[in-house]
């Protein structure tokens, strides 16, 4: 994507993101670093990454029905048109707030998306080892 583009969604409100060769697109880091609300078009994409955004991600992001939108039984800009003041002001908001947690700082940041993934990696095995299904502690 070219500068001129990418700086682009700086003064946009929505930032489409379609599927393509991967859910982890660079697009979508982008559009968040920019505060441009992000619309997804998968599941897949929506479920990316577990642990920096999934406490925002509602409040964060408009996801389309794939299918619905394939088959043309959604406008999309009748779509994100009709979507209210007040809602559109929390999703500006909730990106704003928490697009750093979204991405990875060069820095020390213990808020970044970095971070956040050590922590959830570290909790989700804690956690998987109380439930007896992580035995690696067992190994010394």
């Amino acid at each position: 994507m070219g500068t001129l583009k990418l700086f682009q969604k700086q003064n946009t409100v929505f930032c489409l993101e379609p599927v393509g060769d991967s859910p982890w697109r660079k697009s979508i880091s982008d559009s968040i670093g920019f505060h441009c609300i992000p619309v997804f078009f998968s599941e897949r994409t929506d479920d990316v990454p577990p642990f920096s955004m999934s406490h925002w991600k509602k409040q964060g992001r408009v996801l389309v029905p794939r299918q619905a939108f394939v088959e043309g039984k959604i406008d999309l800009y009748r779509l994100l048109s009709s979507i209210p003041d007040q809602l559109l002001r929390i999703l500006q908001e909730t990106v704003e707030t928490y697009s750093h947690q979204y991405l990875y700082n060069t820095k020390h940041d213990p808020g970044d998306a970095l971070s956040l993934m050590f922590v959830g990696l570290w909790n989700h095995s804690l956690t998987m080892q109380q439930n007896g299904v992580c035995l690696a502690s067992n190994l010394e």
